[in-house]
């Protein structure tokens, strides 16, 4: 019985992984379909939010990125500093 739990239970997870990437590509193209609606008007303006946005959430992520990094090494030096008596 144990080998059937463990099949169907990765039986689960391969139609969950295949499910999750087809959402994905569908939120992808929707979200070029709308950026091609919104670049595509003839507003010059809006145009340039979108692209101080799009560069605004990029250096965020960097950001973000380098955050990540300091703290785990702050969190590996004190796992690997000899113990304070």
């Amino acid at each position: 019985m144990n080998q059937y739990s463990w099949g169907i239970a990765v039986g689960i997870l391969i139609i969950a992984s295949t499910v999750g990437k087809a959402l994905a590509a569908l939120l992808r193209a929707h979200a070029a379909r709308i950026n091609r609606d919104v670049s595509g008007k003839d507003d010059p303006q809006l145009a340039q939010t979108l692209e101080d946005i799009q560069r605004r959430l990029g250096e965020m992520e960097e950001r973000m990125d380098f955050t990540e990094r300091l703290l785990s090494q702050q969190r590996d030096g004190a796992r690997l500093s000899p113990p304070k008596d």
